[in-house]
């Protein structure tokens, strides 16, 4: 074990207690690892409309003549679906189940799901990893198995010791030479859509979810879930991990970096900047940007600028969902959140990480220093202006109210230790004009603080 979860903080959040489940460990296949601490929580017929599973995302949206969707049905027919149904038959003591339309599936960045519904009316989740050559994104960099882990120690840690409404995970395999053929999970099927995509299909106004009442209460409700996820807190630095043998969390190795857990924030930054670095370099150094090879040293330049800013802490360290926002919240048809998704971002962070505002949600602070002339990017920003001091302002009252008053990360929010931060997420992004971007922003930092 390399670190142990605080427990004094379990007390300011009550999660759910759940009975002792009495299914025995033989009904699902061995290789396969059931949550057998747990009550199953359904989520069963009733007014059910034209959201939800409908409009998840499918291979043929990305045309079928691409490679992406000819790989995502070879990959359909290699798995061996039948096994996995029965599977969550056994799970459920015989109960029977079938897929909803025998071949139709989505794809997301990294799983292909299915629905599966019981004779009794209970939904399930089946999610299959997806192998790298059936991806949207590139997986050079992205560590599936140590994702895996992560995400069912997420989803198991958030379930139990929070409010936060997280799908249950029931079965879950993570080793690709199972009986099904991939690495899987059978979870809680939760009847939402994803924010983004519901905003796109309402024709809601540039930066809003809904109408303006349902956007700021959409906001309010994300601001509480941020909140209730920062007072777990831990004594290092790094990505939450599950034992399953004690029953015990972790933080382990980072999923970015591979590298760490880190009881410093210090030594954490010094990682992030020389991984970031070396990347930037094969990047930036190659054939491709020959004429701006200046920008791969941005992380250096954040790195040194984040020392001037952070508080250098030694924990503990608040837990962060890095990849939180509206493409993986589930809402209803008024933008109440009913459900939050993929976890492999979860992570005990230094303050100015934690400080940040959800991702793809209309809330992006602007990189110091650059000058805007686009008008449209200029109303983009004065917009956006007066939802960032809202989401502050929610943020900071849920801290409060949960954390006795102790408002350490959202008061940082905004500050230039979290902009700083937010440098270092966009550079791991290896997009050619981020580095350049932040290389800008960074120089006028540098500029600014040489002349303090």
């Amino acid at each position: 074990m390399e670190a142990s979860f605080d427990q004094t903080f379990l007390s300011q959040i009550e999660g759910p207690q759940c009975p002792s489940s009495d299914k025995e460990q033989d009904k699902v296949p061995q290789s396969a690892t059931h949550v057998s601490d747990a009550e199953i929580s359904i989520s069963r017929l009733n007014d059910f409309g034209a959201i939800g599973s409908d409009l998840w995302d499918s291979a043929e949206e990305h045309g079928v003549d691409s490679e992406l969707y000819k790989q995502s049905h070879k990959f359909f027919d290699a798995i061996d679906w039948q096994a996995l149904a029965q599977t969550a038959t056994r799970y459920r003591d015989g109960i029977q189940c079938s897929y909803v339309d025998a071949g139709r599936f989505s794809v997301g960045q990294f799983n292909m799901v299915r629905r599966l519904d019981f004779v009794d009316g209970v939904r399930w989740v089946a999610r299959v990893r997806l192998p790298p050559e059936a991806t949207i994104v590139p997986l050079e960099r992205y560590d599936s198995r140590r994702a895996f882990d992560i995400e069912v120690a997420s989803m198991k840690f958030l379930k139990s010791k929070s409010t936060i409404p997280v799908p249950e995970v029931y079965v879950y395999d993570h080793d690709p030479s199972n009986q099904v053929g991939a690495s899987y999970m059978l979870i809680e099927y939760i009847h939402g859509t994803v924010a983004h995509d519901l905003a796109s299909t309402k024709d809601s106004a540039p930066g809003m979810f809904g109408t303006p009442e349902q956007d700021q209460r959409f906001r309010q409700q994300m601001a509480k879930i941020q909140a209730q996820v920062l007072t777990f807190r831990f004594p290092k630095i790094g990505s939450l991990y599950y034992d399953n043998d004690t029953d015990n969390f972790y933080i382990g190795a980072d999923i970015i970096t591979g590298r760490g857990p880190w009881a410093s924030s210090v030594d954490y930054y010094c990682d992030l900047t020389d991984f970031l670095l070396r990347e930037s370099a094969a990047l930036y150094l190659s054939h491709r940007f020959p004429e701006k090879n200046t920008y791969f040293c941005a992380p250096v330049l954040l790195n040194y600028l984040m020392s001037t800013h952070s508080k250098n802490s030694d924990g503990p360290y608040s837990l962060v969902n890095r990849d939180f926002g509206s493409h993986n919240i589930l809402v209803d048809n008024d933008f109440n959140i009913v459900g939050v998704i993929d976890f492999d971002g979860i992570f005990a962070s230094p303050p100015e990480a934690a400080a940040q505002y959800p991702v793809l949600s209309s809330m992006d602070p602007e990189p110091p220093g650059i000058t805007v002339t686009n008008p449209y990017a200029l109303e983009r920003i004065e917009r956006t202006k007066p939802q960032l001091a809202k989401y502050k302002e929610w943020l900071m009252k849920y801290e409060a109210e949960l954390g006795n008053g102790n408002v350490a990360i959202s008061s940082l929010l905004g500050s230039r230790g979290a902009i700083i931060y937010q440098g270092f997420v966009s550079c791991s992004e290896l997009l050619g004009f981020q580095n350049e971007r932040w290389f800008a922003s960074a120089l006028a930092m540098l500029r600014e603080y040489a002349k303090a």
